[in-house]
């Protein structure tokens, strides 16, 4: 579960960061940095709760939806 949610916030922050607009010059290095535990704990809490469905709700991220199997 670790691994996937790490996957899933590098892929979001890679879609942001590359959006067909940034370009290397743009991105500074704090844009590059890897996610924090904090953010990863996160993420894996808010993951759970979505899939318990638990105060699940439709999102406009799509983003959101990423499942591994896809890639």
């Amino acid at each position: 579960m670790y691994k996937f949610v790490f996957a899933r916030l590098i892929l979001r922050k890679d879609k942001a960061l590359w959006d067909g607009i940034n370009t290397v010059d743009s991105i500074g290095e704090a844009d590059c940095v890897l996610p924090t535990e904090p953010e990863i704990k996160e993420e894996m809490a808010s993951y759970l709760c979505r899939q318990s469905g638990a105060g699940a709700a439709p999102t406009a991220d799509p983003g959101e939806g990423m499942d591994l199997a896809e890639f």
